[in-house]
């Protein structure tokens, strides 16, 4: 898969979440202070996940 289309579902993906938690927690609406508060720390954590996972790939290939 290339870059964009894993970039389009981790922005798929963090626009769902919030909502997403919120409806499993039977809450039929989220503040919107709450809402981008929740959205930032996912985008932040997704960013470093994904960095980490890039620098691992990277630091595995380079040892073969």
């Amino acid at each position: 898969m290339s870059m964009r289309g894993r970039e389009s579902e981790v922005r798929d993906w963090e626009k769902m979440e919030p909502r997403g938690i919120a409806r499993h927690g039977r809450i039929n609406r989220i503040n919107d202070v709450i809402y981008k508060e929740t959205k930032g720390v996912l985008e932040i954590f997704l960013e470093n996940m994904i960095c980490d996972a890039i620098n691992l790939l990277s630091m595995l290939v380079a040892r073969q």
